[in-house]
């Protein structure tokens, strides 16, 4: 018994003597860590012991990736012996925070890169995880840090309240692959609360591929029919063709101004503003009334001049030339025709008066009561267009066809018979048929 503790506490010193001789280290180049020989008392131990590989992930080209673009994955692998080799190399990669394992790609060497196509796991909890195994049958793995899959188009630009016009909604491409936005939604909100959602394909391009397919930094402008975006506020949202919510913004009354658009500033990742609307170009901070005037004095105007946005908004950056929708100037004493207005229109021009008494009634040929028939001004300076009489218009039917005056287009209309304003081919006076007001 005693020779026994002796043994034992021979052994026991030696292991301390071990502990304190071994050079523990790693060696290098390698994760392996050895000890050399060492004794006491005609004791001796060695040891060393091979560890499992280690992984480091080199790249990540961004915090959200996009879907369908090619990503570079890079990593480096270190064995514990420089002698082994790895036998097996698993990617995979998660979306869910870890609770489900998508395989990439399985190896049996190291390639130390891989070409990975994003595939569309719309998600901000996303994962790459690694599992390796060596010679020595030793494995690991290890997960990247978090990241983001996602398409890279987004909302960049709204327009509530056009000036003229249709409402609309711009998309920015800011990723590198073009995107089809044709199978793609858009909703916004009743005054209910309700949600309205609309496929892409089924709006009209206002500005951008004919075929909906956003290329890499451009834009895509649709528009709505009728009214659709709410003045008083109202939320736009992005949905992919699996119906994943890809981007959205909620407007208030406040931001809502006519003629102005609601748009992002730099394009696709800047604050909301209101500048001056850019359909299918690249945003900019111009939102000063002298930058709006410019712009507008450009899409606020038709052929000849004639005005397409209303009077209010036109007077609002002193725009207002004092011509009628069509064209004609308003004359200062009710003529609502001075000017270069167009005899076709006349009858139907923003600011004609009231229908007179005598109106053609509606008739086979003429079933709204004015709009068949041959207008023409009366020669008398009472109807002068260039005078500033009471606006007078007198109908002459039966005439071949109306002479020019002061630079009014020759017309020819035939007034049917049915209706009882006209007169005979014989021609009586027409001047009761006069639409005539302020």
């Amino acid at each position: 018994m005693k020779n026994l503790s002796k043994s034992l506490l021979k052994i026991s010193v030696a292991t301390l003597f071990m502990v304190a001789a071994l050079n523990v280290g790693r060696v290098s180049g390698t994760n392996s860590f050895f000890t050399a020989t060492a004794g006491a008392n005609g004791v001796s131990f060695s040891a060393g012991w091979w560890v499992k590989p280690d992984i480091t992930f080199d790249n990540f080209d961004s915090d959200t990736w996009q879907v369908g673009a090619t990503e570079n994955l890079k990593w480096k692998v270190q064995l514990g012996d420089s002698k082994a080799s790895v036998t097996d190399l698993k990617l995979e990669y998660t979306c869910d925070g870890g609770k489900s394992f998508d395989t990439i790609k399985e190896f049996s060497d190291d390639p130390g890169s891989y070409d990975w196509t994003v595939p569309d796991n719309i998600s901000d909890q996303c994962q790459i995880k690694m599992e390796v195994t060596d010679s020595h049958e030793l494995t690991n793995s290890q997960e990247s840090g978090k990241f983001g899959i996602s398409w890279m188009v987004v909302l960049n630009e709204i327009m509530p309240k056009p000036a003229f016009g249709s409402e609309w909604v711009e998309f920015y491409n800011m990723g590198g692959q073009a995107v089809d936005m044709s199978n793609w939604q858009i909703s916004e909100l009743t005054a209910s609360g309700s949600e309205n959602k609309y496929k892409i394909s089924s709006l009209g391009i206002y500005e951008g591929p004919s075929d909906y397919k956003i290329q890499p930094k451009d834009f895509l402008a649709v528009k709505f029919s009728g009214s659709k975006l709410n003045d008083t506020g109202d939320t736009v949202t992005l949905y992919d063709p699996d119906g994943n919510r890809i981007d959205w913004h909620k407007y208030v009354a406040s931001d809502v101004k006519e003629g102005k658009s609601i748009a992002r500033m730099p394009d696709g990742t800047g604050d909301w503003i209101d500048p001056v609307p850019t359909p299918g170009e690249k945003n900019t901070g111009d939102n000063d009334q002298s930058d709006f005037k410019k712009y507008y004095s450009k899409v606020c105007f038709g052929k000849h001049g004639r005005p397409i946005c209303s009077e209010d908004f036109l007077k609002s950056l002193d725009l207002w030339n004092g011509k009628s929708a069509s064209g004609g100037n308003h004359g200062t004493s009710g003529n609502p025709f001075r000017g270069q207005a167009e005899v076709n229109n006349l009858p139907e021009t923003t600011g004609n008066g009231q229908e007179g008494s005598g109106n053609p009634p509606a008739g086979d040929g003429a079933p709204d009561g004015h709009r068949h028939g041959g207008w023409k001004q009366n020669p008398s300076s009472q109807g002068d267009p260039n005078s500033v009489g009471d606006g007078t218009w007198r109908s002459k039917i039966g005439q071949a066809g109306f002479q020019r005056h002061r630079g009014w287009n020759k017309i020819h209309k035939t007034f049917d018979s049915a209706s009882k304003g006209s007169d005979s081919s014989t021609g009586g006076d027409s001047s009761a048929l006069v639409p005539s007001g302020n």
